[in-house]
């Protein structure tokens, strides 16, 4: 992800040194179509993450009625364990997806991104 992520801000930000007035418009569609594809990208990167919260938020409540049945009782039932585990799946996934879009965005606006 990392290599595409850099090639997609390479393609669509840079702009070659000091081009002839006659062939920067060469480089246009190439520019266009980088920034394009890497919206779209974003964009599907913000659909996974609504999705990973949806559930995470869905996972937590469940985790929350288990402990709720639980009580006082020191022992963890199987299905409390597993959610628990689920939830920390769950938040893992989402950190990264937030560092992903938060690269996305940061090379953007540090690059000086001009749409």
């Amino acid at each position: 992800m990392d290599r595409f992520q850099s090639h997609l801000h390479g393609v669509t930000l840079n702009r070659p040194p000091n081009p002839p007035k006659n062939r920067s418009s060469s480089f246009r569609p190439f520019r266009h179509t980088s920034t394009a594809t890497a919206l779209n990208l974003v964009s599907a990167l913000c659909d996974v993450a609504r999705i990973v919260q949806n559930e995470l938020e869905v996972v937590t409540r469940q985790l929350q009625a288990e402990q709720k049945k639980r009580g006082d009782r020191p022992r963890i039932g199987e299905r409390e364990a597993g959610l628990a585990d689920r939830s920390q799946d769950l938040h893992g996934k989402k950190v990264k997806l937030g560092e992903v879009l938060a690269e996305f965005f940061d090379g953007w606006v540090s690059a000086g991104w001009r749409g």
